[in-house]
């Protein structure tokens, strides 16, 4: 995959998922990392689409936290 080939928000999302894993001493990056940074994304499209899906981001952001303790 060719990073400039992403939107900058998913480069961002992706950096940040990467970040989250090293931050908790991970070695690899996950599914759980990538959802924990989109929903740190206030001005991205993931959070805009869960509250028009009427979930509620909070209750979306520990299932990912969880899994990554």
């Amino acid at each position: 995959m060719e990073m400039e080939q992403l939107t900058h928000k998913s480069q961002e999302a992706l950096r940040r998922a990467v970040a989250i894993a090293t931050e908790r001493k991970h070695t690899e990056v996950g599914t759980a990392h990538l959802l924990s940074a989109l929903l740190e994304q206030t001005d991205g499209v993931v959070l805009p689409v869960l509250t028009r899906l009427e979930v509620t981001p909070t209750t979306l952001r520990n299932r990912p936290t969880e899994q990554l303790h």
